[in-house]
């Protein structure tokens, strides 16, 4: 399968679980069934526009912002997205985010 395909599979498995879904829960919310919907998550199938939405619908999320996860991403557009959301935060935020990202040793 295409690299799109894993990695929407990619994001819908990390949404369902973040939303506490098993796969047989989420199957059955969006009218497929567990089997598809684990080939999906391995990228094993390609899934069609309106089961997209379905499950989209079902974990509260778009399906523009659904379909932007599943993009791969460059390193320096992660990084500027960060400024991007960090900027409007008041300073002790951002300090706390500092010292809690002083954790992370490389």
């Amino acid at each position: 399968m295409s690299d799109i395909a894993k990695n929407i599979g990619k994001t819908i498995r990390r949404l369902r679980i973040e939303r506490q879904y098993s796969q047989e829960q989420l199957a059955s919310f969006a009218g497929m069934s567990p089997k598809y919907l684990s080939e999906v998550e391995r990228g094993e199938r390609n899934i069609s526009v309106e089961l997209l939405a379905a499950l989209a619908t079902q974990l509260q999320v778009s399906l523009s912002e659904m379909l932007d996860d599943a993009q791969p991403i460059e390193k320096e557009e992660v990084i500027g997205q960060i400024v991007r959301l960090l900027q409007p935060l008041p300073l002790e935020v951002l300090t706390f985010v500092r010292r809690s990202l002083s954790h992370f040793k490389c």
